[in-house]
């Protein structure tokens, strides 16, 4: 315990392993350890000691100069090899759960904000930059973890956007980074009940305000990467392939009307052209071997006015 003091800052404390001077030498490691709790009583055993790392309290009452104390957790440097790694993780049990890791920020006091998250990697001059992993592990005997990523309610303004968002690339003949969203694959062959894949769902959000001219649901739109000189990118739309069943359905539509609107137009069209021809609509049903081919309908509604 360091002594406390009334003038300028209290007093530092230095934890310092000791310097290596011989060729390939390594500085001296340090570990801080928590006791173990060695009590095998089955009842209620020994627990181990916790290890905390807590910055200093703030007691001066200015929101502008007085804060808490930082905690910095850093890697080695180096001069040529790998910067010092950080490995934060929970403890194992042999015959229970693993910890649970927590990392965010506590709530804010009644006039600040929550302090921001940051989870980057850093920038790289001469190759490429570190990846980002976030996966929740496998599980035998349940399912595995969710991975959740929710942006949190407010009640002022707009909600809080969220944005995914893959790599640019300034190469030569080099392309962005592509991004996939692909739901689960349901991996049991039983021939009596097997898995199913994982449904994916692109949903605008909902509107809850009862303003017929003002409140509206969320758009959703989908739309190919633009070009400024070659063709810009398409749009595939397929259903999914059964190596042994029947395809999937395709469902374009607008849904029925509340009690006092109409139901939203369907508009298929192709976009003009200005030094060529226009493009195509084609509209045609799959040929069969051992039945039908599909029928084509086009039905004007009924109406009552």
């Amino acid at each position: 315990v360091v002594g406390d003091g009334d003038t300028g800052v209290g007093g530092h404390m230095l934890l310092s392993s000791g310097l290596s001077s011989s060729s390939g030498g390594e500085g001296g490691e340090m570990r801080v350890v928590a006791g173990t709790g060695s009590s095998t009583d089955i009842s209620d055993g020994g627990d181990g000691g916790g290890l905390y790392l807590i910055g200093g309290e703030a007691q001066g009452l200015s929101v502008d100069t007085d804060h808490g104390g930082n905690v910095s957790i850093s890697g080695g440097a180096s001069q040529s090899g790998l910067g010092g790694s950080i490995s934060m993780l929970s403890g194992k049990s042999a015959g229970g759960s693993s910890g649970h890791v927590s990392v965010g920020t506590v709530d804010a006091g009644v006039s600040g904000v929550s302090g921001d998250l940051n989870l980057t990697t850093g920038s790289s001059t001469s190759g490429s930059s570190g990846d980002i992993g976030v996966s929740s592990g496998d599980s035998v005997g349940g399912s595995g973890g969710s991975i959740e990523l929710v942006v949190g309610d407010g009640d002022t303004g707009v909600g809080g956007h969220m944005l995914l968002s893959s790599g640019l690339s300034s190469s030569s003949g080099g392309e962005g980074g592509e991004m996939r969203v692909v739901a689960g694959t349901g991996s049991s062959t039983d021939i009596s009940d097997g898995g199913d894949g994982g449904g994916l769902y692109l949903i605008g959000g909902e509107a809850q305000g009862l303003s017929v001219d003002t409140d509206h649901g969320g758009n959703v739109s989908i739309s190919g990467g633009a070009s400024q000189s070659g063709l810009g990118g398409s749009i595939s739309m397929l259903s999914g392939k059964s190596a042994g069943g029947s395809s999937g359905h395709v469902s374009v539509g607008t849904v029925d009307a509340g009690v006092s609107g109409v139901s939203g137009d369907l508009n298929l069209t192709t976009g003009s052209s200005t030094s060529g021809s226009s493009g195509d609509i084609g509209v045609s049903s799959g040929d069969s071997v051992g039945g039908s081919g599909g029928s084509i309908e086009l039905v004007v509604g009924d109406g009552d006015t």
